[in-house]
C-alpha cells in the first residue's frame, strides 16, 4: 500500500458513513478540529457532528451513530492509552455494521493530526478490515462492497501512519482469507504455490522441500504425519534479509501449517472437525508477518520455518504406538496421531537450528486444546525459560492487544513425556496440563537455545465475531510479531 485514498472537504457528504473519531477526554480538540475544517461550517454533517460532540459528557463516553439526510455519522470514542487492537476493533464493528445494513457503501474517516501515531494507523486498519467479508463461495458474493477514503487536516504529516494501518489490513485480509479457506482448496501444495506467487520478484527466497528433501534430510517426523495423506508434506523456508549496514538481529519464526487435522488414527471427535481448517493458523501468521516485514522494509534478518502437512487417515497413515525418527535423532514413540502438531515442529526447530542459527526462535501454533480450557479466547500460552524474551513479548501483545499469557516450563513436568520404549513420547498419559507437557515436548528439540519462545495460539487463530455468523479467522500474530519486531530493532 503506497497511495492513501484521501477526499477533499467537499467531497465528504457525498459520502454514506461519515467516521468522526474523537477523544474522550479532549471534547475542546475534536470541536476546534471540526469548526476549523471549513471557514463557515455550513454543511448539514458538520454542523451535526459539531453538535454531537459538544452534547458529549466526559462521563459518557460512548460512540454514536447520527442520521443526517444520505449521511450516517459515526461518532467514534477513542481512548488513545488502548492497545492498537481496541482502537481498531472499534471503528471496524461499528462500520461493518453500518455497511451490513445496505448492498453498498462507501466511508470516510476523518484523522485529525492531533490524534498519535498509533492511533492513527489503528483507526485505518479498521476502516479497512470492515470492508473484509468471508463469504468466498457463495454465489451471491459482490465483488465490489463499496470504497473508503480519508480526510486528512493541514497538520502533522499523517501519511505514514496511515500506509502502516493499511498495509498490515491488506495483509490481515490475505491471512484470514487463507485461513478462512476449505481444506478441499488448501492442502500443503496450495501453501506452497501461495508463498511462491506472493513473494515472487520480492526479496524473501522461498526454497521448498518435498518428499525426496525431507527424506535426504532426515525430517522423519514430519514424513510420518503427513504420510497418510494424498498430498504429500513439505518444509517451506522463507529468508528476508536486507542487508543494511549496521547492527542486524536474527529472528527464526516457526509455524504449525496442518491444513487439515482429522487428528489421524485417533479420530476427533465430529463436533467441530470443520474447524481443523485453521490447523495451520501458525503458518499463516509466519507468512503474513514475513509478508509485512518486506513491505515496511524493516532492518532485520528473519528466517522462517513452515512444515506442512495434512493429517489424515489413510493405509500408509502412522498409528498410535509407532516409534518414529525425528530430524534431531531422538526417536518419538506416537500415544496419539491427533498429537501431531508438535511433531512436525520438532523437525522444524531442529532445522532451524542446525541451518539457519537464529539469534531468537518463535514458533506459533494452534497447538492444544488444553490452553483454550486455561485461558479462553482472549490469549495465546506463551512458553520460555528468557525472562527479557518473556517481557518483551508481554510487552509487544499489550501494545497490539493480541494478548499472551506466560505458563510454566518448569522441569517437573519433563517426566509426564518420557517413553519406556523411546526417548520421548508425543503425549503425556494423564489428563491434565496439556498445553504444559505439549510445550515441554516441543523444548526436547530446542538444544537449550537461550531464546525460545512458544506461543499456543489454538484458542486465538479463530474465533466468534461480529464479523461472521460462525468462527472465523482473526490473523492473530502478524500484529504481535510486528509490534515485537518493531520494538526489537529500535
Amino acid at each position: 500500500m503506497n497511495s492513501i485514498p484521501v477526499l477533499k472537504f467537499d467531497q465528504v457528504s457525498q459520502q454514506d458513513v461519515i467516521i468522526i473519531p474523537y477523544l474522550k477526554k479532549e471534547r475542546k480538540k475534536t470541536i476546534k478540529y471540526l469548526i476549523g475544517l471549513e471557514s463557515q461550517p455550513s454543511s448539514s454533517w458538520l454542523l451535526e457532528a459539531i453538535k454531537l460532540v459538544r452534547e458529549q459528557s466526559l462521563e459518557q463516553h460512548k460512540s454514536i451513530i447520527q442520521y443526517v439526510g444520505k449521511n450516517r455519522i459515526a461518532l467514534i470514542a477513542i481512548d488513545e492509552s488502548a492497545n492498537y487492537q481496541k482502537i481498531a476493533l472499534s471503528v471496524r464493528t461499528i462500520l461493518f455494521k453500518l455497511l451490513a445494513t445496505q448492498e453498498q457503501g462507501n466511508a470516510v474517516c476523518l484523522i485529525p493530526s492531533f490524534l498519535k501515531t498509533k492511533t492513527i494507523a489503528a483507526l485505518s486498519n479498521g476502516v479497512s478490515m470492515a470492508y473484509m467479508r468471508v463469504n468466498y463461495f457463495r454465489t451471491d458474493r459482490k465483488d465490489d462492497y463499496g470504497s473508503f477514503y480519508f480526510l486528512t487536516d493541514k497538520g502533522k504529516s499523517v501519511s505514514d501512519p496511515l500506509i502502516d494501518g493499511l498495509t498490515v489490513a491488506e495483509v490481515q485480509k490475505d491471512i484470514c482469507r487463507l485461513v478462512n479457506l476449505p481444506s478441499n482448496e488448501k492442502n500443503p501444495l496450495y501453501i506452497v504455490n501461495w508463498a511462491k506467487d506472493k513473494f515472487n520478484k520480492r526479496n524473501i527466497f522461498v526454497e521448498i522441500l518435498d518428499t525426496k528433501g525431507l527424506l535426504q534430510h532426515g525430517l522423519g517426523a514430519l514424513l510420518a504425519v503427513g504420510k497418510g495423506s494424498k498430498t504429500p508434506p513439505y518444509l517451506m523456508v522463507l529468508t528476508y534479509d536486507p542487508k543494511i549496514k549496521g547492527k542486524q538481529r536474527h529472528i527464526g519464526l516457526i509455524g504449525k501449517g496442518v491444513t487439515f487435522d482429522t487428528g489421524g488414527i485417533s479420530l476427533k471427535d465430529p463436533m467441530n472437525m470443520h474447524l481443523m481448517k485453521s490447523d495451520m493458523g501458525g503458518a499463516a501468521a509466519v507468512l503474513g508477518t514475513m509478508d509485512i516485514i518486506e513491505k515496511l522494509k524493516m532492518n532485520v534478518k528473519v528466517t522462517a520455518v513452515i512444515p506442512l502437512a495434512e493429517n489424515a487417515i489413510g493405509p500408509d497413515a502412522y498409528r498410535p504406538g509407532d516409534v518414529i525418527s525425528s530430524l534431531n535423532g531422538k526417536s518419538i514413540e506416537v500415544i496419539d496421531t491427533d498429537a501431531e502438531g508438535r511433531l512436525i515442529l520438532a523437525d522444524a526447530i531442529t532445522y532451524m537450528l542446525h541451518h539457519h542459527k537464529p539469534e531468537i526462535m518463535i514458533d506459533l501454533a494452534t497447538l492444544t486444546g488444553s490452553v483454550i480450557m486455561t485461558l479462553g479466547y482472549k490469549a495465546a500460552g506463551m512458553f520460555t525459560n528468557n525472562d527479557d524474551l518473556a517481557k518483551a513479548m508481554t510487552k509487544a501483545a499489550d501494545s497490539s492487544g493480541e494478548r499472551v499469557w506466560r505458563l510454566p516450563l518448569w522441569d517437573e513436568y519433563e517426566d509426564e513425556m518420557n517413553s519406556d520404549i523411546a526417548d520421548i513420547k508425543n503425549l503425556a498419559t494423564k489428563p491434565v496440563a496439556g498445553a504444559i507437557t505439549a510445550a515441554k515436548f516441543l523444548q526436547a528439540f530446542t538444544e537449550k537455545h537461550p531464546a525460545w519462545v512458544h506461543l499456543d495460539i489454538a484458542g486465538v487463530a479463530m474465533m466468534d465475531s461480529d464479523f461472521s455468523k460462525q468462527r472465523s479467522a482473526t490473523a492473530y500474530g502478524v500484529l504481535l510479531l510486528k509490534q515485537y519486531i518493531e520494538d526489537l530493532i529500535k
